[in-house]
């Protein structure tokens, strides 16, 4: 993608970051399966508690971070053919490819009129861009997991699909200059400056204008938006079921038992924006979706991306230690608080205890980040199984305990739970 590039911050920030700060997708269960088109409130999570230390200072008592908000800490584990800038992508091995892929997103940026080719105004100062380069996967969320509860209950048909350019679909409201694309400037105009008409990947705008659009249209499509997430939208179909549609930036899941709904729904995506249907879901954002209609099952893995996980070696040099110290060791512990909120409830106890070293950890707690590590990689193939299960009508069922003050620093509790739905796990934690 071409994104564009803010001088006043560092060019290597996630564009996942801006988005989990967008969407504000909350934990709590949607009723996306209800029977009826009312919506079930759901408790807010539990506030943490004062510490019972004897004569302690009274500590200010904050709510907990929403687990949603934890991917933002998930750092993405570094894949060494993906380029990072024009220069290295013409050289790489797979060069045309990359060149291909621009030329394509090129296209889209015309065709959609996304800027108009003028001089730079006087007293105008032109923003600068960058090439994106990345191979794009899926995304997570709680709302996705009773998704699929709901397929597998009701043997639902389960789609995935692409918007193509999705930023571009947003309309700006101010007047913004940015340079030329690299690669790409007009022979004879290389000093010229793009006037951007249409958002684009990397401005503060974009994300929220592409979402009031795509909110606009599915509203006058007659579908109901979640109130507690509001990138869940749904519609009750005439013989009593429904159409579900989970939209994620630009990724979005659509589920029904109507093959001929989901039909007309893709017809009418089609002719608002340019889709890509990408056929049966198969992978989320490193998550792997394997479906068994045989046995009514479906299961939820990231065999492949904790693969690339385990494989973080310790340190062979004191250079490398001192990096570790300061870079590794917040990257592992990131992509594993990635994947416990993801797939795996069975480590979200201990991913608790090595992330509150980051700021400086020592030995021991790489140590410890180590144990983990190879705990992944001795249960890659471990992950969520969702099933036929006749406990469905009982509602979201959830478990919770804690310890006494077990915390040997601060000598607070830590609390576990894990709510499900027809006995397939659908949120948890573990939190001071």
């Amino acid at each position: 993608m071409l994104k564009y590039k803010d001088s006043q911050k560092d060019d290597k920030t996630s564009s996942t970051l801006q988005q989990v700060e967008l969407e504000k997708v909350n934990d709590d269960p949607a009723n996306i399966g209800g029977k009826n088109d009312e919506e079930v409130l759901t408790e807010e999570p539990l506030q943490q508690q004062d510490s019972i230390a004897y004569r302690r200072p009274r500590r200010e008592i904050r709510k907990p971070a929403r687990f949603d908000d934890i991917v933002a800490y998930a750092l993405p584990i570094a894949d060494d053919d993906v380029p990072s800038t024009y220069t290295e992508a013409m050289s790489n091995p797979d060069g045309v490819k990359w060149k291909q892929a621009m030329n394509e997103e090129m296209q889209s940026l015309h065709k959609n009129r996304t800027w108009e080719l003028v001089t730079l105004p006087k007293g105008k100062k032109a923003i600068g861009c960058k090439w994106v380069y990345a191979k794009k996967e899926g995304f997570p969320d709680s709302s996705i997991r009773i998704l699929l509860v709901l397929v597998v209950q009701y043997d639902l048909e389960l789609l995935q699909l692409n918007v193509k350019t999705a930023f571009l679909h947003g309309d700006l409201e101010e007047e913004i200059y940015m340079t030329q694309p690299d690669g790409f400037k007009v022979a004879g105009k290389e000093n010229w400056v793009c006037k951007l008409t249409n958002s684009l990947y990397g401005l503060k705008q974009s994300l929220r204008q592409w979402y009031k659009r795509f909110d606009q249209f599915m509203k006058g499509q007659r579908y109901t938006r979640s109130k507690f997430d509001h990138c869940v939208y749904f519609q009750k179909l005439q013989e009593g079921t429904f159409i579900y549609l989970l939209l994620y930036v630009d990724d979005m899941l659509i589920a029904s038992k109507s093959k001929v709904e989901i039909k007309r729904l893709k017809t009418q995506l089609n002719l608002e924006f340019e889709m890509k249907d990408l056929g049966e879901a198969k992978k989320i954002l490193g998550m792997e979706i394997w479906r068994d209609r045989a046995h009514d099952r479906v299961s939820l893995s990231q065999k492949q991306y904790l693969k690339k996980l385990s494989v973080q070696l310790s340190p062979s040099t004191n250079t490398e230690q001192e990096y570790m110290l300061q870079v590794l060791y917040s990257n592992v512990v990131g992509s594993l608080m990635y994947t416990m909120v993801c797939t795996r409830p069975d480590i979200p106890q201990a991913v608790s205890i090595v992330s509150r070293y980051m700021h400086n950890p020592g030995k021991g707690h790489w140590q410890a980040v180590k144990w983990i590590l190879q705990y992944i990689q001795k249960t890659v193939d471990v992950g969520l199984l969702f099933k036929q299960d006749n406990t469905l009508d009982k509602g979201v069922i959830g478990y919770v305990d804690s310890d006494y003050a077990g915390d040997l620093d601060k000598r607070r509790s830590t609390i576990g739970y894990v709510f499900t739905l027809a006995g397939g796990p659908i949120s948890w934690k573990s939190t001071l």
